[in-house]
């Protein structure tokens, strides 16, 4: 079989492999033989799976405006009317809060579409709304 040149603790060694099995091995080092015998093997311990899970908390989608005429907001969700934040008459700016509206234990602000007036407003606080609802028309 191979031959092994070896250096242990500074001294040299000259080794031959004659036979090699499983069980037990027997080998010449410098001109001497000797019969090995292996532990049994142990297995390997199993390795752990890494799983690689998405824990990324779930993000509510965005609360886009159901807009029917361009004048019309409209309720995006079914839900509860929390707050009115404008009254008939006032000058909205496009993005200001007009209402919250309160769906599966979460607010949503309900922001407005455009510049304009609030023309009319159709729905009272603490109203149940269903989604596609009129809450209010804005007037240019």
């Amino acid at each position: 079989m191979k031959r092994y040149k070896m250096k242990i603790n500074g001294q040299h060694y000259d080794t031959h492999v004659v036979e090699y099995s499983k069980l037990n091995a027997r080998i010449i080092v410098n001109d001497v033989e000797y019969t090995i015998e292996f532990d049994k093997e142990e297995p390997a311990p199993k390795q752990q799976q890494i799983v690689l899970v998405n824990n990324t908390i779930p993000v509510a989608p965005e609360m886009k405006q159901a807009i029917g005429d361009s004048r019309e907001v409209k309720a995006p969700i079914p839900g509860t009317i929390a707050s009115i934040n404008v009254k008939e008459g006032d000058i909205v700016k496009t993005g200001d809060l007009l209402f919250t509206l309160e769906a599966m234990k979460m607010e949503s602000e309900i922001c407005a579409p455009m510049d304009g007036t609030v023309d009319k407003i159709f729905v009272k606080d603490k109203a149940s709304v269903q989604e596609g609802d009129v809450l209010l028309k804005l007037i240019s």
